[in-house]
């Protein structure tokens, strides 16, 4: 398990959920538990967590398009 806490703190957002499970957010409704979820609303929005991301070590995972 990882320490997100420095990551949490700079991203300082009310969207972002913990132990979220992915089968709320995919089509066939399948998927184990994220440790943490974000949904974002813009490509800046994106950009700016996933430098944050990099910077705190924390990996990431994109899904979307469907």
């Amino acid at each position: 398990m990882h320490n997100y806490q420095d990551f949490i703190q700079a991203l300082n957002s009310p969207k972002l959920l913990r132990h979220e499970p992915l089968a709320k957010h995919t089509y066939f409704k399948i998927g184990g538990t994220a440790d943490l979820f974000l949904s974002v609303s813009s490509i800046d929005e994106l950009v700016e967590v996933v430098r944050l991301a990099i910077k705190h070590k924390v990996p990431y995972f994109i899904i979307g398009g469907g």
